[in-house]
């Protein structure tokens, strides 16, 4: 029973018992309560995933005073009735059925995968016939979506130990994210995420619409670590042995780090692989674990998100994975902890900020400086240099980047050197171009920050503080209409770097883009700083 009374969909979901000995899958079902007392269940969702978006509300219910989707047969309460799964089995430790334990309490996640176009008509005219797929779109604006459809838990304890059972009812192409207990406490076995792919075929009464998972075959997936039980419809899930696994520390090498996470990239080519993070409490507490197939990886380790004062972001830089699928013995891991710090596996520390303070921003309507405030989630990025002249022409290596976040503070982490510092503003609260600040880092700390036009970039203690409205405007311009009426809606006003040869003509496109900017009729003047000299162009 439940006492929702307020006006509002609601999804109600029934789980199986923790041991599940039958194997059902959870059922969900989206009920629409009026506030007057009715109530009624929403056709068509009583499936995992359940979701709806009928509008408006008052046709849900009808008449007004039905009290299910069925108001003639005066039934005040509701059946909902668990389904049988039809992708059930066991999730084992590494060694699987033959040698593994049953893993109990593990959360297995089930996505569907599509494909999803956001590509303009622009994108489509304009893209290189080469960067194109075979149905005319450019591949930078196509993509595959993960649409979360529900999960289930492995049951935790008893003979049904680490069993799991799931319900698919339409074909298409499908993820399981197999994730490590919240509560795993082997101090022997180290468990790694991962994911299986596969496809569920079209066929008998296995098509899009269907609410039965006995009309859907999920035999034939074929997966290392997700096999078929011989002679039965089962599954036998086994986790891989980690490639990569340690705590992650502070900068200070002393607390662990729980609720971080790490992010897995080709180093070549820079593509996201996988992610994890690490565990948030108990005799875990930052422990983190992925398994890699053969190659070269660059792996960032972040901080919880809750608590930047633990330091920022440390990149271990060509981790190599043999094909048994094991650190290479040649590669020397450093996982950048403080000297003194004691070590093991792949222990690793964040670092510490060798940038840390506020990126600050003033409202349109305020031209004084005492109102300035830090701008959240502006973003930054580090162009190292080739000498200690810092210039565009000397700092083009891009090393780093870093974004303000919620409390409008940058930190970032930097090897001693000079640097470019651009610092980009946040468009929702600042429609302005880039700073671009001088930084030289020594000793791990910042010993000087300049803007680019000069002027220090620091507050009265020394430390870093830039100020979007420190930088002085030196272009000045005014959007009317014809014969000078004032423009009653807002218009867009494009920078473009050109020289003289290409800043003469019609066309549509003079030079490089630089920025865009938006006027309004409260404020029809932009009041704008470019630089001079911009990438070898004259900024007009």
């Amino acid at each position: 029973s439940s006492d929702a009374d307020a006006p509002a969909l609601y999804k109600i979901t029934g789980n199986p018992n923790w041991n599940n000995p039958d194997g059902y899958a959870k059922r969900s079902v989206v009920v629409y309560v009026d506030g007057n007392d009715n109530w009624c269940v929403q056709t068509g969702t009583q499936i995992e995933g359940a979701r709806n978006s009928a509008e408006p509300y008052a046709e849900l219910c009808s008449p007004t005073d039905a009290n299910d989707n069925v108001p003639s047969d005066a039934v005040e309460g509701m059946t909902l009735e668990l389904v049988g799964a039809n992708l059930k089995g066991t999730m084992y430790t590494p060694g699987g059925a033959e040698s593994g334990e049953p893993v109990g309490d593990a959360h297995i996640g089930l996505e569907r995968i599509t494909e999803e176009v956001w590509c303009t008509d622009d994108d489509r005219n304009n893209a290189p016939e080469a960067d194109k797929d075979e149905n005319g779109n450019p591949y930078w604006c196509v993509g595959e979506w993960y649409e979360w459809l529900g999960g289930s838990n492995t049951a935790q304890f008893g003979s049904n130990k680490g069993a799991f059972a799931l319900s698919i009812v339409e074909p298409g192409d499908y993820r399981l994210r197999v994730e490590v207990p919240w509560n795993w406490s082997n101090p022997e076995v180290e468990l790694a995420p991962f994911t299986v792919d596969f496809t569920v075929a079209s066929g008998n009464g296995c098509v899009v619409g269907n609410t039965d998972p006995e009309n859907c075959d999920v035999s034939g997936i074929i997966d290392p670590a997700f096999t078929p039980v011989p002679d039965t419809a089962l599954y036998a899930g086994e986790y891989p042995s980690p490639t990569l696994s340690g705590t992650l520390y502070d900068k200070d090498g002393t607390a662990v780090v729980g609720g971080g996470w790490l992010s897995v990239h080709n180093a070549t080519t820079g593509e996201w692989i996988t992610g994890s993070g690490t565990v948030w409490n108990g005799a875990r507490k930052g422990r983190f674990a992925v398994s890699l197939d053969e190659g070269t990886y660059n792996v960032e380790f972040h901080p919880n998100w809750e608590n930047r004062d633990a330091g920022v972001r440390n990149v271990v830089s060509g981790v190599t994975v043999t094909s048994a699928g094991i650190i290479d013995p040649a590669f020397d891991y450093d996982g950048g902890c403080p000297e003194g710090t004691s070590t093991t596996d792949q222990d690793t520390c964040l670092r510490s900020p060798a940038i840390d303070g506020p990126v600050l921003y003033r409202a349109d309507d305020c031209d004084d400086a005492s109102c300035a405030e830090p701008m959240p989630w502006a973003h930054a990025e580090a162009l190292s240099c080739t000498s200690t002249t810092i210039s565009r022409d000397n700092c083009q290596t891009w090393v780093d980047w870093g974004n303000t976040e919620d409390d409008g503070v940058l930190k970032m982490a930097l090897d001693d050197g000079s640097y470019l510092l651009r610092v980009f503003p946040n468009w929702d609260l600042k429609q302005t171009r880039e700073m671009e600040l001088e930084v030289v880092v020594a000793g791990g700390v910042m010993t000087e920050c300049a803007y680019g036009f000069g002027g220090p970039c620091l507050d009265a203690e020394g430390a870093f503080s830039a100020d979007f409205d420190a930088v002085p405007p030196n272009v000045f311009i005014r959007v009317e209409g014809v014969g000078g009426h004032t423009v009653d809606s807002s218009r867009y006003v494009i920078i473009e770097s050109c020289d003289a040869s290409n800043c003469s003509g019609t066309n549509e496109e003079l030079g490089r883009y630089l920025a865009r900017y938006s006027t309004s009729e409260s404020k029809p003047r932009l009041d704008l700083y470019l630089s001079f000299g911009d990438d070898d162009h004259n900024d007009n």
